[in-house]
């Protein structure tokens, strides 16, 4: 194999490698924009949740190595409380009937 693609295979390995980090990222970032979402509704909706069925979510979900996972949810989660301040009645009345019918698809509450 001659030099130049020897450089082509690693500039394309590279680009193969940051490839599969951002959608890593990405899928993370989903996960923790999602279950953020639904765990910020359980005051707001008054559910209450299952903590291991959460815990055992995270597990199956979410990387052990993924450092950026918790300050993400902690974003989403505050920006989700923030956003539910400001619903309507009927705003508040579709969150919640969704929220809740996800929490229960999930095994986060019965």
């Amino acid at each position: 194999m001659s030099n130049r693609n020897t450089i082509k295979c690693g500039v394309i390995a590279i680009a193969a490698l940051v490839t599969l980090s951002s959608i890593a990222c990405a899928d993370s970032y989903t996960v923790a924009k999602q279950l953020g979402s639904v765990l910020a509704a359980e005051k707001f909706c008054e559910m209450t949740f299952n903590t291991d069925a959460i815990s055992t979510f995270i597990t199956n979900k979410v990387a052990a190595d993924d450092m950026d996972f918790t300050s993400n949810i902690d974003l989403v989660i505050f920006g989700a409380k923030d956003d539910q301040e400001k619903m309507g009645t009927t705003q508040k009345i579709v969150h919640c009937t969704q929220m809740k019918r996800v929490a229960k698809h999930l095994n986060f509450t019965e």
